[in-house]
C-alpha cells in the first residue's frame, strides 16, 4: 500500500496564503504576471538625499503579507521608476480592518539593486488614511483591501550612505485581512 505525504493543515494554510498574496501582488490573472497598477496602487511623493525620485501616478505595489483581525502594523511596497528597483515601504501603525483616520506610521526606501535600505525612526510619519476598502472578497481566508492617503514626515529616512529626505505624498496600495 503506498503512503501519500500530508502536509499539516498549518503549512497548507500557510501555502496557500503564500499564492494568494503571490496572486495578488502580481495583480491577478488580468495582466500577465505583472504587479498591481491602475487604480489600485498610486504614489505622489518627491525624495531627495541619497535617493532621487519624483514620481505621481500609477504605481506597482505589493501586499506584505495577510493580517488577523484586530489593531496592528500593516504594510504596502509601491515600486518607484528607474533601474535601481527601487521601492518604499508604508507602514501603518495601530490599524485595523477597514479603519480611516490619523495613523502613525513609518516609511521605508529600498534600493532592490544594491540592496541598501533608508527607514524613518517610529511614528516619525502621519498618515490620513481615507480609503480602506475590500477590493476582492473572493479567496478562501483572506479579503484584499486597497488602503490610500495623505501624509508626511518630520524626519528623513536614515541609512548606511546618508538621508532620504520624503515630501508629503499620497499613497495608494494593498493589504490582505483575514477572514
Amino acid at each position: 500500500m503506498a503512503v501519500t505525504p500530508r502536509l499539516p493543515a498549518s503549512m497548507l494554510r500557510l501555502c496557500t496564503l503564500a499564492c494568494a498574496v503571490a496572486i495578488a501582488g502580481c495583480g491577478g490573472d488580468d495582466n500577465d504576471g505583472e504587479q498591481a497598477t491602475g487604480e489600485d496602487c498610486a504614489l505622489t511623493v518627491t525624495l531627495s538625499g541619497a535617493v532621487e525620485v519624483t514620481t505621481s501616478g500609477k504605481a506597482p505595489c505589493d501586499a506584505s503579507g495577510s493580517y488577523p483581525p484586530g489593531p496592528r502594523t500593516v504594510v504596502t511596497f509601491i515600486g518607484l521608476p528607474g533601474d535601481q528597483g527601487e521601492q518604499m515601504k508604508f507602514a501603518l501603525h495601530e490599524v485595523s480592518e477597514g479603519t480611516t483616520g490619523m495613523v502613525q506610521a513609518d516609511v521605508g526606501v529600498v534600493r532592490q539593486s544594491s540592496q541598501q535600505a533608508w527607514q524613518t525612526p517610529g511614528g516619525a510619519c502621519t498618515i490620513d488614511v481615507a480609503e480602506h476598502t475590500v477590493v476582492d472578497d473572493n479567496y478562501p481566508d483572506v479579503r484584499e483591501y486597497r488602503v490610500g492617503g495623505t501624509g508626511s514626515c518630520n524626519l528623513g529616512a536614515s541609512g548606511p550612505s546618508g538621508t532620504v529626505d520624503i515630501s508629503e505624498f499620497s499613497m495608494r496600495g494593498m493589504v490582505f485581512w483575514e477572514k
